[in-house]
């Protein structure tokens, strides 16, 4: 599913939500894939897991007290990890804080998508991995396709 900012699918069907900012986030933004983030978790399996992908993320807000006004999906009760890839460090700072001022869900930043799910992986040893699907045009692993 596209949405305006993003790409959002199921990574695994109903356990596993995949985000793909775009280079420009905006409140706007946010609020609009919290929406469609708490949909498909509305319908998803407990435990639920968020990969939050933000490695192509150049522009976004930065006043935390907006982002959590905004950020809807991060309190859903169905979601226990948001699991979030990106080399920024402010991006890493507000992925790590955000959710920590919301809720009691878990999470984790790091720079490399094989820790990412080698990090799941052990947090949740219910996934079906191989029901793991690929996400479009291209896949978690690599860059956007120009």
């Amino acid at each position: 599913m596209s949405n305006v900012g993003a790409q959002i699918n199921w990574y695994i069907p109903q356990r596993v939500v995949y985000i793909r900012w775009d280079a420009t986030v905006t409140l706007d933004t946010i609020e609009q894939v919290s929406a469609a983030v708490r949909t498909l978790m509305d319908e998803a399996t407990a435990p639920c897991h968020i990969l939050n992908d933000a490695r192509d993320v150049a522009s976004y807000p930065v006043n935390v007290m907006e982002i959590r006004g905004v950020m809807t999906f991060i309190d859903h009760p169905k979601l226990e990890w948001l699991i979030s890839i990106t080399s920024n460090p402010v991006v890493t700072f507000l992925a790590d804080i955000v959710p920590q001022m919301i809720t009691k869900t878990r999470s984790k930043a790091t720079m490399d998508v094989d820790i990412a799910l080698d990090f799941l992986r052990c947090a949740d040893c219910s996934l079906d991995w191989s029901q793991a699907l690929m996400l479009g045009a291209y896949n978690m692993v690599e860059s956007r396709p120009a």
